[in-house]
């Protein structure tokens, strides 16, 4: 769908709290799934709420 990186990572002060950098190579794919209500209902299941989610743009910058 264009996801091409996923990393997951947990708080290492509270291991219940969960954050994710996924990398897309275009924004039509972000918005379909984010906006498919079965991903919300499968959130639902996992975490206590549903996730703040924002998009972000690469900027340009060198990265290492």
């Amino acid at each position: 769908m264009g996801n091409t990186s996923h990393q997951a990572y947990l708080n290492a002060q509270n291991n219940k709290e969960f954050f994710a950098i996924d990398v897309w190579d275009n924004l039509e794919s972000i918005q379909k799934l984010y906006s498919d209500p079965n991903l919300a209902a499968e959130f639902g299941r996992l975490f206590e709420g549903q996730p703040e989610v924002t998009v972000w743009a690469d900027a340009g910058w060198l990265q290492f």
